[in-house]
């Protein structure tokens, strides 16, 4: 999914993608829960980076686990950017109920199901204009066989254990800085979470939908990053 802007952001940093067991066909893994992957994660850091990154970025869901590794403090980061992350947490009856579905069409998708392809893609392109529908299609991999090896399990866990795991209220770590890529045609209720989970963000808003700023503005986004981290001065404006 960040095809589109590792080349812009190794111009100005050393960039680490991380790799979900389940969700990288060159292992043979499943994906566990929320929980295993940070702990994973901050593993790889406390090794490789002596517990110290300077910035992570989650892109939705993604926002969830850079959000507990900070609340969980194991490892340390600079910056923190979220960029359309819902923070849905529910009961896990619920999340149980709605993690069975999603992760029903994303296996029939991935596999190739032409039907299911379609109504994913007619769907989107309800939500966005027919060049922005075919780049999230594209980004997300919705319109080929590249994660056809993604299992229903693995997909069904990683849902499920996002929804149900809970991610702390009013955090503030000392020396970490929250920013917020604030999709406002998501809600208002989001803009309130953001607030809930965190002590004073720094809310960045687009008139955007959810992830779009990454999937169609590629160049925004890039500036955006760079902004949160001090390496560029002026603002980032998406008309």
């Amino acid at each position: 999914m960040f095809d589109g802007v590792l080349d812009n952001l190794r111009q100005s940093f050393y960039v680490v993608v991380a790799s979900f067991d389940g969700f990288d066909e060159n292992e043979d893994t499943y994906f566990i829960s929320m929980e295993d992957a940070c702990e994973k994660m901050e593993t790889y850091i406390l090794e490789r980076f002596n517990g110290h990154i300077d910035c992570v970025y989650g892109c939705s869901y993604g926002g969830s686990y850079a959000a507990l590794m900070m609340e969980r403090q194991r490892v340390r980061f600079s910056h923190v950017i979220l960029d359309s992350t819902p923070f849905d947490d529910m009961p896990e009856y619920e999340a149980r109920t709605k993690a069975r579905l999603a992760a029903s069409v994303l296996e029939r998708v991935y596999q190739g199901h032409k039907r299911t392809r379609q109504i994913v893609s007619a769907r989107i392109r309800m939500d966005m204009r027919s060049t922005k529908a075919e780049q999230y299609m594209k980004t997300f991999s919705l319109d080929s066989d590249r994660l056809r090896f993604v299992s229903r399990l693995s997909l069904y866990n990683m849902i499920l254990t996002t929804l149900v795991t809970p991610v702390g209220n009013y955090l503030d770590v000392k020396g970490t800085k929250v920013h917020v890529f604030y999709a406002t045609k998501m809600g208002e209720k989001y803009h309130l979470r953001y607030f809930r989970h965190f002590i004073n963000p720094r809310i960045i808003s687009f008139p955007l939908g959810h992830e779009e700023l990454l999937v169609a503005h590629p160049d925004h986004w890039c500036r955006a990053v760079k902004k949160c981290c001090g390496l560029v001065a002026e603002d980032v404006i998406v008309a």
